[in-house]
């Protein structure tokens, strides 16, 4: 029996966040909600690479995100393979069908119970099978 949506409780947060933890918290909504898929650091590389544009390597050493400059090669490379950034005359931009909002706004997620499935979002889940269950 589905509840009245009328009645059904709303929750109220205002997250106040600095720009790069204003473009990560879109990120992180976009690419790791229901399942995580990427980490701190990388959801971090993808905001430098929106804010900072050609300086984000220099931005990304200078704060100590990572090490080095070939530290950023090699996670430049990765987001590149999976194609949440792409490079334009050595120049990284992050994929322009990664939708950000550069303004305050208002997010609305609407959660529901899907009563028909069974499963956990986790790396390791695994199914039991019927001799488990």
């Amino acid at each position: 029996m589905q509840p009245d949506k009328e009645k059904q409780p709303v929750f109220k947060r205002t997250y106040c966040l600095p720009k790069i933890e204003f473009i990560k918290f879109q990120l992180n909504q976009s690419i790791n909600v229901p399942i995580l898929v990427l980490n701190d650091t990388n959801l971090t590389i993808l905001a430098y690479i929106y804010v900072y544009g050609k300086d984000a390597k220099s931005m990304i050493v200078g704060h100590r995100i990572l090490t080095n400059v070939n530290s950023c090669v090699n996670y430049f490379s990765q987001l590149k393979a999976q194609g949440y950034i792409i490079q334009e005359d050595k120049v990284y931009y992050l994929n322009p069908k990664i939708y950000i909002c550069t303004e305050n706004y208002t997010q609305i997620t609407q959660v529901e119970i899907d009563h028909t499935k069974n499963e956990v979002y986790h790396v390791y889940y695994k199914a039991p099978t019927n001799q488990e269950a």
